[in-house]
Formats: structure tokens, sequence, C-alpha cells
């Protein structure tokens, strides 16, 4: 009898767990806003002369989101959650133009690939509704290009040349959001999340010589929608 008595509890407790915990995979969709700022720096007169706190502005991402969760018998909502996006990150920075008002070095920042994974914590109600918050790591393949379009040398880069700083970047992205279902297998989650990525930066010489540093930090803001498969 106790044998068995032990056996129905097992075997109530795998159910229950089965019930309450699975993978899923799925597509996401949504947005990006970048806000790192960028700075140009005279070196050779240690002088800050250009500088813009706004970032690269608005993008869009897509791909695939996947991950695995589980729910106590107290409700508590645990998983883990992650992405590989397709970016669109490719926009102006900063344009700077001489007196005559013709275009110098312009700063474009880009990105073409974004990869997430964090830890998510949260509640499940009686509706099933889940209100999360989640912690995380993005990162990806970050490019800074500084391109000099006018016909003489100018902060540290040579006339017509461009130059690219590339670094793949990595960053805390602390978020929250709220899961629910839409039938039995299709569950959806809306999510926001803030980037706090490294920065890139490098200095150039030209024939003057001028040395320039450019710097390029990386933050992120990011609101996404996913429609996952409960396997």
């Amino acid at each position: 009898m106790i044998i068995n008595k032990y056996t129905i509890a097992i075997s109530a407790l795998m159910i229950s767990t089965a019930a309450n915990a699975g993978f899923y995979v799925g597509p996401q969709i949504g947005g990006s806003f970048n806000t790192g700022s960028y700075k140009s720096f005279d070196v050779n007169n240690q002088i800050n002369i250009h500088s813009a706190k706004g970032g690269a502005g608005a993008a869009f991402f897509g791909g695939l989101n996947f991950g695995y969760g589980h729910v106590t018998d107290s409700s508590i909502y645990l998983g883990i959650d992650g992405a590989l996006l397709a970016h669109s990150l490719n926009n102006e920075v900063r344009r700077s133009s001489d007196i005559l008002g013709n275009a110098q070095p312009v700063a474009r920042l880009k990105n073409n690939f974004l990869y997430n994974v964090a830890f998510q914590i949260g509640y499940q109600m009686h509706s099933k509704v889940v209100p999360f918050i989640s912690l995380g790591i993005s990162g990806g393949e970050y490019k800074l290009s500084i391109a000099n379009r006018s016909g003489v040398s100018s902060r540290g880069l040579l006339p017509g040349v461009k130059k690219t700083i590339e670094k793949n970047v990595n960053g805390f992205t602390p978020g929250l959001g709220v899961k629910f279902n839409i039938c039995e297998k299709l569950t959806a989650s809306i999510k926001y999340d803030f980037m706090f990525g490294a920065k890139l930066s490098k200095n150039f010489t030209d024939s003057v010589p001028n040395t320039w540093a450019y710097t390029q930090r990386v933050r992120q803001h990011g609101v996404s929608l996913a429609v996952v498969y409960n396997i």
C-alpha cells in the first residue's frame, strides 16, 4: 500500500508539472529605438567638438522566439527565453558641415542581427495572464561608419575616405512584459526591454596630422510581440 501511495503521488506530481511546463517556439517582431550618445574628440587640442545624445533612432526587427516556461503550484512563473532576430538599424547619428554647408564627416550606426537570452519570473493570474519581469543579455555586431564627404582632410579623415569601427557588443538587458493564452497551443507575449551595451571607439589620423577619437555608446529600447506554439 505504501508503494502504491508513493507511486500515485509521484505520478500526480509528474502530470501536474507536465501540464504547467513546456518548450515553445514561434515568430517575434518589434521595433527598437537607439539612444546611445555619439562623440568626436580632437585629441591634438583636447577639445570635444561634436556630440549627439539622440542616438541612431528607430529600426525594426523580426525573427525566432523560443524558450521554456514553468508555473509552480503557487502560480509563480519561471522561464528561460531567447531570440534570434534580423535588425534593420542603419541610421545616421551625426552629420557635420563646414562654413559653406558642405557635408563633412557623416556618422552612421548599423546592426543587422541581434540575439538575446533572459531569465523571466512572473505570476500566473486566474485568467492565465502572466505579467513578468526579465533579466538577460542582448548582443550583436554593431558598426559605426564615419565618412569624410569633403574635398579636404577633416577630423582625422582624408578626403573622400570612410572608416568603420566594428565590435560585437553585449549588454545587460532588463525588461518587463505579459504573456497570455490565445488558445491551448498558442501563447502571445508582449515585452519591453532596454539594452545597456558597451561602446565602440577608435582614433583616426589624417595627413596634417590631426588625430580624432570617435565614440558611440550602444543604448537601445525594444518593444516586441511574439506568438509561440507550446510544444
